[in-house]
This record gives structure tokens, C-alpha cells and sequence, in this order.
């Protein structure tokens, strides 16, 4: 799923910025015609229309999508609007388009999405000027014949449905420009798509596809089979001499297919997720290629050609099998992005230090022991990521790239920083998790853009007391290390927004705690307090507190600044009394303080009426108060293991309560029963 949510983000990111030239296009399968977008009125009720219309005024688009309570069929007032352009009826349960949908003749746009539309009307030659039509997320089985009518149709948007096949007379589409058949179970496609020769974006992505029989589609210019079974392409892709975005990724290709090289005006290509082998030496013959993607295939090597590509801009190579780069790839003087994550290299070739237009460089998980020292000419590189390899020492060298924004080093073996980091002053993120550090150096407080640091799973003792004036830090997480105390100037962090020290040896807090007015979320989980820390009854921004499995006893405080509060977690503690009033804790959803030594509920807990989740399993609580039917939202109630003798009728009361766990409590059951409580509650998942 992540690799799938990965392409679906790439793609929208580098269609939307590179294809500026199709930029209308692209646009054109959401927006409306641009005569629509005038200052003409846009009805958004019945109520309006009949208004309109008793000051005889006409009525050009009307949009009545998502209505309360949905629309289950199309109102018959709509088909008196004579001048009706646009209909937007999109999320509603809309079955069966009537004939009389005919009778707009001056409709261009007609959104039928998300309905459940099954029915069409016999004859659309009526619709004579609809140019756009959504009909995504129907459910459609089956496209209509005479959808070859609409002879002005521009944009055709079929995603979501479960189409398997098409009919031919989708051919006489002879405007079409759009066709999106995203996500249906197609088997394959008509020739007669051949015909649409004005077709300029074809998206048969996500079906089942195994080839392709594409004809004469001279207009074309992206094409998209991701997520199909195709494993060989015909060598009609020739015939596309137009095209510049290809995607064929999440297939069954065993070989690169050398049809590709045929296409002049390629910039986008991607093969990734497929099972190539190997690249041809003539790949260079995509001499307008811009961004080339071949991830997650078994590339061993890549061809000697690859540096005649001169116009690459992008270059993916994530998860494949690479030892090595060769030497050419210092010819790629305008790349900007090179993804080497994942693959087997142990260094890299000198030549790397060409790519001088390298802005984002990711070696991450490969064999890499000692720091590529090529990289300090790469004056442009805002973002290096060598995570997870085996680098032990970073050399002083690295402190050269100036423009460095983030720098992710997690997964080594440092033990070491340089003591001069301060150098690099446009460092918002730095990432150094999951290393051998015992300490770090004190120029860390001096990186005047540093927003994030990251430093869990070390091995750190301290914080150096230069902390304090990172001033830009908003998140700092240091959770799994060795940290028994936490220096007093960590209260100058004003910027502070979330702060994870959990899975420490943290017994106190400073009293400069108090300062950290901007901390929304705090983690203090699995540490060594004993005793409340008080000084964060001062925290008036916190969110969320996690001071779980430490040896609390007792609470007692004020909690009148902890109004925004709204996640308290203090489960796996000793807590036996909590003396303190929850009321003010108005915005609390969740609280958990399961397997702790509670034998009374907190005061005010009854007066938490945005609370929607309680977890107290594993207490000596004997009862449920009657007050609680005020808790109106509460969906969860985790009472499991308590001593627990009777249940109160009032809970009846808490409609919205869809969980309700019990068990392990000495119920009496001649007088609680689950029938009784489904009874109370019919909607409630209970356990007993």
C-alpha cells in the first residue's frame, strides 16, 4: 500500500509541474468549460431554482451535489431549465437517468460521480453540446451505446466503476480528449479507441489489462497502464509520436521494451515495479527524456549510455539490485533528483561530483561504510539521505554543503559528529536516530534553521546545555536513549511544538519546563517518575501527554491551564488516587489509565462532555456513576478487570456508545445480562 500511495503522489506531483504545456488540459477534467466560469449564478437548492424562476430569470448552472438527504432521482424541475449549461449531481444515489435528462440540449456539463447510476437514457443525440462527463464511482457494469452520440464530448471520466469491457461505438468520440478508465477490471479495450484521432490523455490504469491494442492515436500525449498484466508492449506504441508521459509501472515486464525508444517527444517514463533485467545501451535515443523512473526492478547495472541522456532531470532507481554506478553518470549535468535507495552499493563513482544541479540525493539502505567525500562538491544539494548503510565517522568535509536543508544519517554506526555542525546553517532537518552517539556536540544549538532532530534509539547520557538555543526547534525527539536528566535551558526552546523523551531513565523535570508555552505534544512514557511532575500543569498549548508506564502514585494539581488538552495517557502506573479535578478539561477526547490501583473515579470526570474514549481497565473501580450519561460523546468505555458488581440503566442514555467492555468484573448476573445491555443499548458492541 505505501508503494502504491508513493506512485499515485509521484505522479500527480510531476504531471502537474512538468507537463505545462497540457496544463489546460489536465485542468479540464475537473474545472468547468470556460464560459462557465463567467460570473453567471450557481443554484444550489431546489428552493433557489423555483425562486429563479418565478422572476423569470434563466438559469444556467446549477449544482445539487452531496444534498441532505441524497437526491434518488433527478428532480423534474431540472428539466425544465432550458438554458442549463451546468449540472453538477455528483454524491447522490442516483439510479436511472430518465429520457427527459434529453431535454437540456444546452447542457456542456454534466457530473453523474459517486451516485450509482445503472440506467441511461435510449437516445443522447439531444445533448448535442455536452462536452464533459463524469461518471466515476457508479458501479457501472456496463457503458451504454449511445454514449457514441455525444459527438461533442471532450472529457470522459469512467473511474471507479466496474467496467470489463467497452463498446465500440466509443469510437465516434471524434472530439474526445480525455479518457479516464482508471481503476475498472478491463480485459482488454476496443480497436475502435484507434479512431479518436483529437485523443490527447488515456488512463487505463488499475485494470487487468494484458496488451494493449492501440491503432492510430496521433493526438496522444499521456498515457497511462500502471497496474495491469502487460508483459511484452506491441510495437504499435510507434504510432504514438506525440506522446511525453508514459506510465508503465506495477506490470509483468521481464525486458525494457525497445519500442519506447521510438517515441521523440518522451519526457516521462516510468517502468517501475516490473521485473526488467537490464536497460539497452540506445536508451539515449530518449534524447527529450525528463524523468525517467525504473524502481523496484533488478537492474544489476546500468547501461554505459546512461550519461547521454542530457536532458535528465529525475532519476529513480530505488530497489533494484546496482553494485555500482559507472563513471558516465557524471554527464547528467541538469539531474536534480537521483533515488539510489536500496540497492547494494558500496560507493560511489568520483564523477558523481559533475551533477552540480543535484538538489535531493537518497543512497539510503545500501552498503556504504565511509562517508562519499565526491558528494562536498555538490554545492546545490538541499537534501541527502544516507540512512541505514554502515557509515561509522562523518568526515569534517561534509560541512562544505552549504544549502543542505535536510541531512537523514539514521540507521549507521556514528559515534561521532563533526564538532563544527554549526556550519551548516540552512539545516532545518536533521535526522540522526538509530546510531551509537553518547553525545553531541555543542555547536547543535547553533544551527540557527534547525526545525527537527531527531536522535532516538542512541545512546546519549545528556543534552548538551547548548540546547537551549536552537531557537527554531520545533520537534525534538530523543525517546530510547540513556537521558537521566534534561538541562534547564531546554525552557528557551520557544518555538517547541513536540518533544518525545519516552523510553528514558527520567526521574524530574526542570522547573524551566514551564516556559515550553508552545508544546502541544509531549511523550514521557517509560521513564522512572515517581511523583507527578508538576511543573506541567503550566503547559497551557499541550495536546498530548503520555506519561504511561512510569511508577506514578498520586495526582494533585491544577489543571486550569490544560484547557486544549485532548489525549491523556497514564496507563501502566501505580496511580491510586487522583485528587485533582478533571473538569477543566473541557476539549479531552481520550484517556487512558488502565492497570493502575484506582478505586474511585477522578471528580469532574462526569463533566467531561467531549470525552470519547475511556480506558480503566485493570483498576479496583466498583462502580459506574449514574452521572456518566453526560459524557454524550463517548464511543469507547474500557472497564475490563475491575470489581465491578452493577452496570447503571442510565447508560442507555449514551446513544453514540459503540463499545463497551466488561469482562473479568464479579457482575451480578441475575441482574446484568448482555440481553438486558443490548437492550439498553442495541448498537453497542459489548463484552461480557
Amino acid at each position: 500500500m505505501r508503494d502504491y500511495l508513493y506512485c499515485c503522489v509521484k505522479w500527480l506531483i510531476i504531471v502537474c509541474l512538468l507537463l505545462r504545456s497540457t496544463t489546460s488540459l489536465i485542468i479540464s477534467q475537473t474545472l468547468l468549460p470556460q464560459n462557465l466560469l463567467a460570473s453567471q449564478l450557481e443554484y444550489t437548492s431546489i428552493a433557489q431554482i423555483e425562486a429563479a424562476l418565478s422572476k423569470g430569470k434563466n438559469i444556467y448552472r446549477v449544482n445539487l451535489s452531496n444534498q441532505t438527504p441524497k437526491l434518488t432521482s433527478i428532480p423534474t424541475i431540472i428539466f425544465t431549465l432550458q438554458h442549463l449549461q451546468a449540472l453538477n449531481l455528483e454524491g447522490n444515489y442516483i439510479s436511472i437517468l430518465p429520457n427527459e435528462l434529453t431535454n437540456l440540449s444546452h447542457l456542456q456539463y454534466l457530473n453523474l460521480s459517486n451516485n450509482g447510476v445503472q440506467g441511461f437514457p435510449k437516445d443522447l443525440k439531444p445533448l448535442k453540446n455536452l462536452q464533459k462527463l463524469h461518471l466515476e464511482k457508479n458501479g457501472l457494469q456496463k457503458l451504454p451505446t449511445v454514449i457514441g452520440q455525444l459527438e461533442h464530448l471532450q472529457v470522459l471520466l469512467l473511474k471507479d466503476n466496474e467496467l470489463e469491457s467497452l463498446p465500440s461505438e466509443i469510437g465516434t468520440l471524434k472530439q474526445l480528449q480525455t479518457l479516464n478508465l482508471k481503476r475498472n477490471r478491463l480485459h482488454s479495450i476496443p480497436k475502435e479507441i484507434g479512431q479518436i484521432e483529437t485523443l490527447e490523455v488515456l488512463n487505463l490504469s488499475s485494470n487487468q489489462l494484458q496488451a494493449i491494442p492501440l491503432l492510430h492515436l496521433p493526438a496522444l500525449k499521456i498515457l497511462d497502464i500502471s497496474y495491469n498484466r502487460l508483459d511484452t508492449l506491441s510495437d504499435v506504441i510507434n504510432n504514438l509520436q506525440q506522446l511525453h508521459t508514459l506510465n508503465l509501472s506495477n506490470n509483468r515486464l521481464n525486458s525494457f521494451p525497445k519500442q519506447i525508444l521510438s517515441l521523440e517527444q518522451l519526457q516521462i517514463l516510468d517502468v517501475s515495479s516490473n521485473q526488467i533485467l537490464s536497460l539497452p545501451e540506445t536508451l539515449h535515443q530518449l534524447q527529450t527524456l525528463k524523468h525517467l523512473y525504473v524502481e523496484r526492478n533488478r537492474l544489476k547495472e546500468l547501461p554505459l549510455t546512461i550519461g547521454n541522456l542530457q536532458q535528465l532531470e529525475h532519476l529513480g532507481l530505488k530497489s533494484n539490485r546496482l553494485q555500482n554506478l559507472p563513471a558516465s553518470i557524471g554527464r547528467l549535468t541538469l539531474l536534480q533528483n537521483l533515488n539510489l535507495t536500496n540497492n547494494q552499493l558500496q560507493e560511489l563513482p568520483s564523477t558523481v561530483a559533475q551533477l552540480t544541479s543535484l538538489t535531493s540525493l537518497k543512497i539510503s539502505n545500501n552498503s556504504i561504510n565511509t562517508f562519499p567525500e565526491v558528494l562536498v562538491a555538490l554545492q546545490k544539494l538541499a537534501s541527502l539521505d544516507l540512512s541505514f548503510n554502515k557509515i561509522e565517522i562523518i568526515s569534517d568535509k561534509i560541512l562544505a554543503l552549504k544549502s543542505l536543508k535536510t541531512l537523514n544519517l539514521r540507521g549507521n554506526q556514528l559515534t561521532l559528529l563533526p564538532q563544527n555542525i554549526a556550519y551548516f546553517n540552512q539545516l532545518q532537518n536533521l535526522n540522526l536516530a538509530e546510531n551509537k552517539l553518547t553525545h553531541l556536540p555543542s555547536s547543535i544549538g547553533k544551527l540557527p534553521q534547525l526545525q527537527v532532530l531527531t536522535l532516538e534509539k542512541n545512546q546519549l547520557s545528556h543534552l548538551p546545555n547548548e540546547i537551549g538555543t536552537a531557537s527554531s526547534l520545533t520537534h525534538l525527539m530523543a525517546r530510547n536513549n540513556q537521558l537521566q536528566n534534561i538541562p534547564a535551558t531546554i525552557g528557551q526552546l520557544k518555538q517547541l511544538q513536540l518533544l518525545d523523551l519516552s523510553k528514558n531513565l527520567l526521574s524530574e523535570l526542570p522547573q524551566e519546563f514551564k516556559h515550553l508555552k508552545t508544546l502541544q505534544s509531549l511523550d514521557l512514557s517509560k521513564n522512572q517518575f515517581a511523583s507527578f511532575p508538576t511543573v506541567l500543569f503550566h503547559l497551557s498549548n499541550l495536546v498530548e501527554l503520555d506519561l504511561s508506564r512510569n511508577t506514578i502514585l498520586s495526582i494533585h494539581g491544577n489543571l486550569a491551564n490544560w484547557k486544549k488538552l485532548e489525549k491523556l495517557d497514564l496507563h501502566a502506573n501505580n496511580i491510586n488516587k487522583i485528587s485533582t479535578d478533571l473538569s477543566p478539561l473541557e476539549y479531552l477526547r481520550e484517556i487512558n489509565l488502565e492497570r493502575n490501583e484506582l478505586s474511585d473515579w477522578p471528580i469532574g470526570f462526569d463533566q467531561l462532555k467531549r470525552l470519547e474514549i475511556i480506558e480503566v481497565t485493570n483498576n479496583q473501580l466498583t462502580t459506574i456513576p449514574e452521572s456518566f450519561k453526560n459524557l454524550t460523546h463517548l464511543t469507547a468505555l474500557y472497564i475490563n478487570n475491575n470489581r465491578l458488581t452493577q452496570i447503571p440503566e442510565s447508560l442507555a442514555q449514551l446513544k453514540t456508545l459503540k463499545m463497551l467492555y466488561l469482562m473479568g468484573n464479579p457482575l451480578d448476573t441475575s441482574t446484568v445480562t448482555i440481553e438486558k445491555i443490548h437492550q439498553w443499548l442495541p448498537e453497542t458492541n459489548t463484552d461480557l
